[in-house]
């Protein structure tokens, strides 16, 4: 198939690869923390550091999982739509809802983790 290069197709076409591989690496840097999570791994340079698995470990170690799984199905729905409409030559400026839902529970993730990590810090 080919498709004339008038107007912003090349740029409109990039902007849709850089969108679809910043996902990409979103589901390597959630998978990545999901797997220090559950494997215990720490930076801590401290002899003392405790060793063993938090209560909390397990379930916030699945949750990021199941986002860095979520954020590559919306991220392989989200690219292959719009590349359809790319090629029939329709607008897609908007996000689809679904796609605005997982990347929205995967702030509130990041976000929540950050406060629990606040407060088992402080009740240390």
């Amino acid at each position: 198939m080919r498709v004339e290069n008038v107007g912003s197709t090349t740029r409109d076409f990039l902007a849709l690869e850089r969108n679809w591989l910043t996902h990409i690496r979103l589901v390597v840097l959630l998978s990545l923390l999901s797997s220090s999570i559950l494997l215990r791994s720490r930076l801590s340079l401290s002899p003392n550091a405790p060793r063993d698995l938090p209560h909390s470990a397990l379930p916030v170690g699945s949750l990021y999982f199941a986002g860095a799984v979520a954020v590559s199905i919306a991220s392989i729905v989200q690219y292959r739509s719009r590349f359809r409409d790319f090629f029939s030559f329709k607008g897609f400026l908007r996000p689809s809802l679904a796609h605005t839902i997982v990347v929205t529970m995967v702030a509130l993730l990041v976000f929540v983790t950050c406060v629990l990590l606040l407060i088992v810090r402080q009740s240390d």
